[in-house]
């Protein structure tokens, strides 16, 4: 699995030589004898792959099963390149967050100013989970702030933790995507 690793990691470093560093990465993961390690380095295959070649991260990740966590992540970023091949991913998940997630990251990166129905549908999609609300904050931070604030505001308590403490991590993380960084 440390090999996989590696592969992936190669591969997002050096995006010209990432193909075949994802294919090796792929066929060692492929021939873990342990099921939940070999869907871990699948899923880290996949989302290296969704980096630079979002239809090779969907056919990966259509090995891991569709209530798979892995799935959320690489339909994201494959839909940033690719919004088709991220939305195939996420309409192949059981989970409706996921699916109303990309759906709004696809509409938001389209046409921010339209996006406001399919941000609604994630944010209740989201229901009162903390922090699938701080993800919807800090994905439309990158094209209106104003309205990942908004969004960062209505976080409540949850998972033992105060509503300060999500709304403070999805400012954090709204402050890291206004000043370019664009970590979460």
């Amino acid at each position: 699995m440390a090999l996989t690793s590696v592969r992936a990691a190669a591969a997002q470093i050096d995006p010209d030589h990432a193909g075949p560093l994802l294919t090796e990465a792929e066929q060692y993961a492929r021939a873990i004898s342990s099921a939940p390690a070999r869907l871990e380095a699948l899923g880290e295959v996949a989302l290296a792959a969704a980096c630079t070649n979002p239809v090779q991260a969907e056919q990966v990740i259509g090995s891991l099963p569709a209530n798979a966590p892995e799935r959320a992540e690489v339909a994201v970023v494959a839909a940033l390149s690719d919004p088709g091949c991220g939305e195939r991913i996420a309409a192949s998940s059981a989970d409706t967050y996921q699916q109303a997630l990309v759906r709004a990251v696809v509409a938001v990166r389209a046409d921010p100013a339209s996006a406001g129905p399919l941000l609604e549908q994630a944010v209740v999609a989201a229901g009162h989970d903390p922090a699938r609300v701080a993800e919807i904050a800090v994905m439309v931070a990158a094209t209106d702030p104003a309205r990942a604030e908004q969004v960062a505001s209505t976080i409540r308590a949850g998972a033992g933790m105060t509503a300060g403490y999500w709304r403070a991590r999805a400012l954090a993380g709204l402050a890291n995507v206004c000043f370019g960084d664009g970590a979460r």
